[in-house]
């Protein structure tokens, strides 16, 4: 992340690694909420009992697929290397674009899969914009303020003790997932 910010950075207009952690992450909610709002849309084009039909099939997939996978379905890639070379603000655009967007790089969790699904099942491009916004937003938020961490005390450390925590994240998301697909499968049993 901060090598991302620091190439994202015009040294000539400023030193601050504040303005290309900002454009990363309003990047990344714009491409969450695109995403996951075209993910409404579609759902729109349906009428409600299909759409629950559908949803319904979807949700059990996800969960019979999270029961026989440890890692859920993804583009298991970086961001490409070569966008570091823009040395502008395209860096953070791009790289929160694709950050943002959900399955266009690495998807740690099943709980992601969540979320298109709910935006389908609801039928909204206007919630399904928020839910990605707000996750879109939220990824790269996180991994900004991790960043601003780590320039700020000059160290790694504290960066290092958060992920190395990330171990024990797993378990939570595994239960959130399914309370989520519960959640999920419950709300569509109702339209």
């Amino acid at each position: 992340m901060v090598i991302m910010a620091a190439r994202a950075r015009v040294p000539e207009r400023t030193s601050s690694l504040a303005v290309p952690l900002l454009v990363l992450t309003l990047a990344a909610a714009a491409a969450g909420a695109l995403t996951l709002g075209a993910a409404g849309g579609v759902g729109a084009v349906f009428p409600a009992p299909v759409r629950a039909a559908l949803a319904t099939t979807g949700f059990a997939v996800l969960l019979v697929a999270a029961l026989r996978r440890s890692t859920p379905w993804q583009r298991d890639l970086e961001t490409p290397a070569r966008w570091l070379e823009l040395g502008d603000l395209r860096v953070a655009v791009w790289n929160g674009l694709a950050l943002g967007s959900g399955a266009a790089t690495r998807v740690g969790f099943w709980l992601w899969w969540v979320l298109p699904a709910f935006a389908f099942a609801s039928g909204s491009p206007a919630f399904g914009a928020l839910l990605g916004g707000v996750y879109g937003g939220t990824r790269l938020a996180l991994s900004s303020a991790l960043a601003a961490v780590t320039l700020r005390t000059g160290s790694g450390d504290t960066v290092q003790r958060i992920l190395a925590g990330r171990s024990r994240f797993v378990p939570i998301s595994r239960f959130a997932f399914f309370v989520a697909v519960g959640a999920g499968l419950a709300c569509v049993v109702q339209m």
